[in-house]
């Protein structure tokens, strides 16, 4: 019934308006300083307005969390899990309400950066803590906002704009741990560059990360760019040897804002091209190598009209056109990987939003036409009804579909092979919940379930050594819980306890075991604790919680000490504090106790 009325609901189709400079307040449009993007909605509105559930992480918060990577800060963000494979997010897979790890979109200042070849290139990001302003965690259904992929959740990394001022931080620790940060800016163009590296706390298990970004925004002409490079041993990662890999990640938009009459249009460019070279023996690189390398261009024309005071319009259209070039060497023997690969894609789309007042909606739709598929029809509806100026109930439908990649395509190699002949998975889901504010104190209690066709994983015959073969392999229905509460103190102390508990239920043969979509979670805790020893001082706990449905369980604490000085702050984090022997993919072993202790300047 509920999927029924959605259908009714459809409107024309596109990508919507993502970053504009104002919000809208009781039908009045305010222009500010900065731009505020909102991965709930296209329509922007100030955050109480938020229809859709999204969870942010802002500057504050960065400051004084024990991360050291987007991934780590991603991992205190409630209902998703974060699935590193090393220190700093490296080989970081992402997963939101039980999702795999390819079915989460990462957008980078609202434009999509997931990776063609891989999901588990997603978080291979051009740029570094330093350059976030702020994350945004959009759960549930995306994909009548962005596309293919946004079956469990969106990521959204909103980046620093210039600011005249800079900073620079420096850090030393364990396993000769150690790396820097710097950014410099005018009032119009910012630059900065990162790097993480470590030895490991075991042989085969270090790894060097490089990042540099410039950004640039005159008037309303906005541009960024990104490179980065890792460089990382990757014993266990994907297969029992002693392996080793090496990614680049280039990135660049540009934007463009108009007005024209009552409306405000954006053409938007973007192009990303990402390397991968993987030698699955690193003593013996002829034996076994690929060599990957993705492009990707894309064009947007995006717009936001105003109807009346309280409702507004966004629609928009884009195209996208992305490339494969994969060569590898075979026993000694050079051919091709993956192969030489193109697809095109283009999408239309629309959003009709109530921004304000007791009950608040927006409906929306999208087509995505495919080159190689039949076109792709996505929808979704939701509505905010505050029942007081503390209480809000929240509900939300849509569809959700994602295109397999290219690596579960046309990957092969002794443990692993794709199938070209793969289709779309296709789903819909539900949330509903209740959301509380007053005053300091804020709580949301959702309840939610996925309803997923054609899942594609990589699957063998159970309790078999035979490899992995990549599928649409059964249909899944996801079910869960989620709360969330948050509190701070005028001191600046602060509390956060986010819990999960998800169960997921297959339609499949029980001669196959599941690679990735069956290692989610059954229960996910995250809690944070700040406490402001003085106005200077202050003493971060994040403690996550993750059982799964084996009873395999784990608990971790990463901690960080900070004092401000003037212009300066010092700080000591102390990462899997209660040296824990735990496993975030199954197979790698993460480090155990790391120490490390640096400092900030800020001018």
């Amino acid at each position: 019934m509920i999927r029924n009325s959605l259908f009714l609901l459809v409107m024309l189709a596109s990508t919507v308006f993502a970053n504009p400079d104002f919000i809208v307040v009781d039908g009045d449009t305010i222009t500010l300083t900065g731009q505020i993007t909102v991965v709930g909605s296209r329509v922007p509105v100030a955050m109480p307005g938020i229809v859709r559930s999204v969870a942010v992480v802002d500057a504050s918060d960065i400051e004084v969390t024990p991360a050291r990577s987007v991934a780590e800060l991603l991992a205190s963000m409630p209902e998703i899990e974060v699935n590193q494979r090393q220190q700093y997010g490296v080989q970081s897979d992402l997963s939101v309400r039980g999702s795999t790890f390819e079915q989460v979109q990462v957008l980078v200042d609202g434009i999509d950066f997931g990776d063609s070849q891989t999901g588990h290139h997603n978080m291979n990001l051009p740029l570094g803590t330093v350059d976030v302003r702020r994350l945004e965690l959009l759960r549930g259904h995306g994909s009548s906002l962005y596309g293919a992929g946004a079956f469990g959740g969106t990521v959204n990394i909103a980046t620093v704009r210039p600011e005249a001022g800079g900073k620079l931080t420096a850090f030393v620790g364990d396993n000769n741990t150690r790396g820097f940060a710097s950014s410099i800016s005018s009032n119009n163009t910012r630059f900065s560059v990162e790097n993480f590296r470590t030895d490991g706390d075991r042989p085969n298990t270090d790894c060097n990360n490089t990042s540099l970004t410039a950004h640039s925004v005159f008037g309303e002409l906005d541009v960024f760019g990104g490179y980065s490079e890792r460089d990382f041993a990757a014993l266990d990662f994907y297969a029992p040897y002693p392996s080793r890999e090496q990614t680049e990640s280039a990135f660049m938009y540009a934007k463009y804002r108009k007005n024209v009459g009552k409306f405000i249009l954006e053409p938007r460019i973007h192009l990303r091209r990402h390397s991968d070279r993987f030698v699955l023996f690193e003593s013996n690189p002829d034996a076994y190598t690929n060599n990957h390398v993705t492009r990707r261009a894309g064009a947007e024309l995006i717009g936001l009209y105003d109807l009346s005071k309280t409702m507004t319009a966004s629609f928009g259209m884009d195209a996208v056109y992305e490339e494969i070039e994969s060569q590898g060497i075979r026993a000694g023997v050079a051919g091709p990987a993956l192969g030489d690969h193109m697809r095109r894609s283009a999408s239309f789309s629309s959003e009709l939003a109530k921004v304000n007042g007791r009950l608040q909606w927006n409906v929306g739709s999208r087509v995505d036409g495919r080159e190689e598929y039949t076109s792709q029809l996505s929808h979704s509806g939701a509505l905010r009804y505050n029942l007081n100026d503390r209480w809000a109930l929240k509900s939300s439908a849509g569809t959700v579909f994602r295109a397999p990649s290219f690596t579960e395509l046309y990957y092969s190699d002794p443990s692993n092979e794709g199938a070209a002949d793969l289709d779309p998975e296709h789903g819909w889901t539900w949330d509903s919940g209740l959301e509380m504010t007053s005053g300091r104190l804020t709580a949301s209690w959702t309840v939610f379930q996925r309803f997923e066709k054609d899942l594609i994983d990589w699957v063998r015959l159970a309790d078999m050594e035979n490899p992995w073969q990549v599928m649409n392999i059964s249909e899944a229905d996801v079910k869960g819980f989620s709360q969330t509460i948050r509190y701070s103190t005028p001191k600046g102390h602060t509390f956060g306890l986010y819990y999960s508990r998800l169960d997921k239920e297959f339609e499949m043969s029980d001669l196959y075991e599941l690679k990735y979509s069956s290692i989610n979670p059954k229960h996910l805790a995250v809690a944070e604790v700040t406490a402001m020893v003085t106005p200077k001082i202050s003493v971060t706990a994040l403690g996550r919680y993750r059982e799964r449905e084996n009873g395999e369980n784990f608990f971790v604490m990463d901690l960080r000490l900070s004092r401000t000085a003037g212009q300066w702050r010092v700080f000591a984090d102390c990462t899997n504090a209660l040296d824990r022997d735990y496993q975030e993919i199954p197979g790698v072993l993460m480090p155990g106790r790391v120490v490390s202790s640096g400092a900030t300047l800020s001018f």
